[in-house]
Order: structure tokens, then sequence, then C-alpha cells
């Protein structure tokens, strides 16, 4: 799935024009990525939390030509998925009570 099959699934669920889809779509990544760069973190009950990860710069090799590099230092994005998402991933995983 790509952002345009999400944009088309929005549209068509909730019964609203594509372009309008698209737009919401656009805000709500928007602010998650705004939220990410102020150094908040993003939590959306029951699917999961985003939160930012600083990582230092460091030595590193180039594999091809064994030279020795620094890598430099970035911002990474780590996702820790809710339990409802998990629930609903592994569901045909989970025994019958």
């Amino acid at each position: 799935m790509n952002k345009g099959d999400l944009i088309t699934i929005v549209a068509e669920e909730a019964d609203i024009p594509y372009n309008h889809a698209t737009e919401v779509l656009n805000t709500l990544l928007d602010a998650i990525s705004d939220s990410l760069k102020e150094g908040k973190k993003v939590s959306i009950h029951g699917f999961g939390v985003f939160t930012l990860f600083h990582r230092e710069s460091r030595p590193g090799r180039n594999p091809k030509t064994e030279e020795m590099i620094i890598v430099p230092e970035k911002n990474l994005v780590k996702f820790k998925p809710g339990t409802e998402l998990l629930n609903n991933v592994n569901a045909e995983f989970q025994q019958p009570d």
C-alpha cells in the first residue's frame, strides 16, 4: 500500500472527494513531522508512538574501499506499535479461548 492507496481508502470510507482526502492525509503527515521536528513524541492511541532519536556522529568504514569515514550525526524516527495494532496484525495466530 502506498500514499495514493491510503487516500483512496479515506475518500471512499469517509465519502469525501479524493482531493479532500489528499488534504486530510497530507495535513496529518505534516502534523506528525512538525511535532517530531519540535522534539515532541506523537502518540496515536491503539496505533503506536512515534519518537525522535538523535544519533551522534561515529566512525565507520566504506565496505567497498575499506576506507575509514565519519558517519555524520542525524535524527531518526522510532515507531513503537500499539497493542491494538499488534493484535490486529497477529489475529490469525491467536488461539481461541
